[in-house]
């Protein structure tokens, strides 16, 4: 028995939008959202602007205002941002089920906050490391010494 196409495309069958989503036809659950060119590109421009923002802090000298992090602090703020912004408007996010947002937003947090928490962490430990027993290893490996007699020469047979 084969089967019609041209009868199923106006049933109420699972499948039948014409676009193979799945869904039936004429269901809305899902209706695409179209960006203005002008938001995308606005977008795109504080993307710009932050990566900028995002070179200068590295010249900012975090020890002068008492705070020897802030460098790596303020960059990672702002990536965070960048994060964001991204999933919002580019992954279309900021139209989809608020809950997904949520998700999404809430997972970027965290993943900054622990990243900040090691960061900080890591400011506690020394800058050298001594293993015990006071064996310390060389910081540089120097180049084997020049011998003083030249290597003996491959004898030639007659």
């Amino acid at each position: 028995m084969s089967h019609d196409h041209a009868s199923a495309q106006g049933s109420s069958q699972v499948g039948n939008d014409g676009h193979g989503s799945g869904h039936k036809a004429g269901h809305t659950a899902h209706a695409h959202h179209i960006v203005p060119l002008w938001l995308l590109t606005a977008i795109f421009v504080a993307l710009l602007v932050l990566t900028y923002l995002t070179v200068a802090v590295t010249k900012v000298d975090g020890n002068q205002i008492n705070i020897p992090s802030f460098n790596i602090i303020v960059a990672l703020l702002i990536a965070v941002v960048k994060a964001v912004l991204v999933c919002l408007y580019f992954m279309h996010l900021r139209w989809d089920s608020p809950f997904n947002s949520l998700l999404v937003i809430g997972s970027i947090l965290f993943v900054g906050l622990f990243i900040a928490f090691t960061i900080i962490d890591t400011s506690s430990y020394k800058k050298t490391f001594t293993p015990p027993g006071g064996f310390s290893p060389p910081t540089q490996i120097a180049p084997p010494a020049a011998t003083a007699e030249p290597a003996p020469a491959a004898s030639e047979a007659p």
